[in-house]
């Protein structure tokens, strides 16, 4: 019931992204709350930051009794960042959502549409700005197509195939 995108960002093309939803007045949050609440990322992301949420002041926000988000109720898109691995292989990264979850009565319900919207738009705006890979599953940008091109990174599927563009 969720949708994503999978794409790879290189540092410069990814500070480029976090900029454009700042400028959206959204926020970036941790998946563990602090003291019960969200932690908005003020600074630079840390490379530990893998995995982040994209919020906006409206967002419904649930946690889990471990102390984390839980995205399933929650309306955050879910930013998981790439990975450079062995200094030659990016993992890629992606945008998620869920926009459907059963409560506990077992009825289906639907989040809001403006979480729906939201990820739209960040959709359409990877779409645009990013290369397509040869097998339409990835996007790649810019700074990270330059590293492919120079042979400097391979970029790798979940299953660990190398993603090919032109």
């Amino acid at each position: 019931m969720g949708r994503q995108i999978r794409f790879f960002m290189a540092p410069e093309d990814e500070g480029e992204f976090v900029d454009m939803i700042l400028e959206k007045k959204e926020l970036l949050v941790r998946p563990k709350l602090k003291d019960g609440n969200i932690e908005p990322i003020k600074t630079r992301l840390s490379i530990s930051d893998y995995k982040l949420y994209i919020i906006s002041e409206h967002s419904r926000i649930v946690g889990k009794s471990t102390g984390f988000i839980c995205e399933t109720f929650s309306d955050v898109i879910e930013f998981y960042r790439c990975k450079i691995k062995d200094g030659c292989r990016m993992e890629y990264g992606r945008l998620w959502v869920e926009l459907k979850y059963w409560d506990e009565q077992g009825q289906l319900i639907t989040k809001n549409k403006r979480l729906s919207e939201r990820f739209e738009f960040y959709r359409k705006w990877i779409k645009k700005n990013y290369l397509l890979s040869k097998d339409k599953e990835f996007y790649i940008g810019d700074e990270a197509y330059k590293l492919y091109c120079e042979g400097e990174l391979k970029m790798i599927s979940p299953i660990n195939y190398v993603v090919e563009f032109d």
